[in-house]
């Protein structure tokens, strides 16, 4: 059985605040793994620069792999840590991955709100289908937030995980 779970969306916001009030809702330990590898890595950019790239990813994975590790535990990520595929494995291996889904419409909104440069946004939006078609075909479950509070998903997601469960893996 898997020991944990991880929370995927393609808008980090929603991601934090709904893997937050879900670890709280179940009495998990919340880790938000964008901001763990960061943190470890101090300068990502100045890692990559020095020693490489591959060297930036081998550290990467590292730190993904022991986080999957931590038992009762909610992990947070945005799309690009799973884009490697050592990650993903590590990941799928211990957790069952939820995917947040939000139509384009909403994660356009969503991406206006945020302090990004508008190129950002742009390059955002032009991918947000191809992302958001690998999210749901990684994922265990996918959860639909448009329109929901985070504590409406937060919520949703519990339902599904109780049937996921009783469904078996």
């Amino acid at each position: 059985m898997k020991e944990g779970i991880c929370v995927l969306c393609l808008n980090k916001l929603l991601c934090n605040k709904v893997s937050q009030n879900l670890a709280k809702k179940l009495d998990m330990f919340y880790l938000d793994l964008d901001e763990l590898v960061e943190y470890e890595l101090l300068n990502p950019q100045f890692v990559e620069d020095r020693c490489g790239k591959e060297y930036l990813l081998k550290l990467e994975r590292n730190t993904v792999k022991r986080a999957t590790t931590f038992e009762n535990s909610l992990l947070s990520l945005n799309y690009t840590l799973l884009n490697d595929e050592m990650n993903l494995k590590n990941v799928k291996n211990k957790c069952i991955i939820i995917f947040i889904e939000l139509s384009k419409e909403n994660y356009e909104k969503k991406l206006k709100r945020e302090n990004k440069s508008k190129l950002k946004n742009i390059l955002d939006t032009f991918i947000f289908d191809e992302r958001n078609i690998i999210c749901k075909q990684i994922s265990d479950i996918a959860i639909n937030a448009d329109g929901c509070s985070y504590l409406q998903v937060a919520n949703k997601i519990i339902n599904e995980l109780k049937r996921f469960l009783l469904n078996g893996e």
